[in-house]
């Protein structure tokens, strides 16, 4: 194939009609010269040449090096992103971008960056998928209505009713030791909302915080740990705190106070989390 060939290598000077021709019409010896490329590209991107199946026993996976035997003399190149969807169900999937591709054996690897489902399958269909989604789906949590602290974590709330727990990016869990947590799976920009009270007369401080002490005021809170405090100064008093903020996998989110949130009111005890974006 030839050296890829600069057609135009500036902007046609439409105010200058003696010019213009020689500069906006290719030469046919150029044409001709870019012929092969175009050809290539075509070839490339045919439906059969970027679409394989592979019956290497996998793991659903979202992040490191996946390795496969795709079929041989195929078109895939290295940055080409590519969906490796479970035959039988294609909603079970794992994408990512080629890194290497032998078209002799068919050899494969490809850096995972997201997937849908879980399991260990034997049947693959693997398709070009364009460009990354940006999509970030639907991933959100909402707790209410308080129901004391951890018996260990004193200072991280429980909650008795989950009204949503939806997608994968955060998973949900209220442990009568330790409280309620919520865990981000995957790297991205969250929203949080939350607000609680005393159920008895005087006030409370509470607020949201990562990767902090459960036996720990959050008064006490501070640097990175303490994501947002505010404080409900009345018995019956909604004071929300929000925030938007940067987390990563394995991050973990608490519903942190001073020790005197007793609310139980539904409508005066929520915690609410999504992820809004991809990073």
């Amino acid at each position: 194939m030839p050296d890829p060939i600069d057609l135009i290598t500036a902007d046609p000077d439409t105010n200058n009609p003696d010019t213009f021709n020689a500069q906006a019409v290719l030469a046919w010896s150029e044409l001709t010269a870019i012929i092969p490329q175009i050809n290539a590209a075509v070839t490339a991107l045919n439906f059969n040449s970027i679409s394989s199946v592979s019956t290497d026993s996998k793991t659903i996976a979202d992040t490191g090096s996946l390795s496969i035997t795709l079929e041989a003399s195929k078109g895939f190149l290295p940055g080409h992103y590519v969906k490796v969807a479970y035959t039988t169900d294609p909603t079970i999937y794992m994408m990512g971008s080629i890194d290497t591709y032998d078209s002799g054996t068919g050899a494969a690897t490809i850096d995972l960056d997201r997937k849908s489902g879980s399991g260990t399958y034997a049947a693959w269909t693997i398709t070009f998928n364009g460009q990354p989604p940006t999509v970030v789906g639907d991933h959100h949590v909402h707790a209410t209505t308080g129901n004391g602290s951890g018996a260990v974590n004193t200072y991280f709330r429980r909650f008795t009713t989950t009204v949503e727990s939806i997608g994968s990016a955060i998973t949900y869990a209220d442990d009568s030791n330790n409280g309620a947590s919520f865990t981000i799976n995957d790297d991205g920009i969250y929203a949080i909302y939350y607000h609680d009270g005393k159920a008895t007369a005087g006030s409370t401080k509470y607020g949201v915080t990562k990767n902090s002490s459960g036996t720990t005021s959050i008064v006490n809170i501070s640097g990175a740990s303490l994501i947002m405090e505010g404080i409900s100064e009345s018995v019956g008093a909604i004071a929300g705190v929000s925030a938007v903020i940067e987390l990563a996998a394995s991050d973990v989110i608490n519903a942190h106070h001073d020790g005197s949130a007793t609310e139980t009111n539904a409508h005066r005890t929520s915690f609410y989390i999504r992820k809004i974006a991809n990073l």
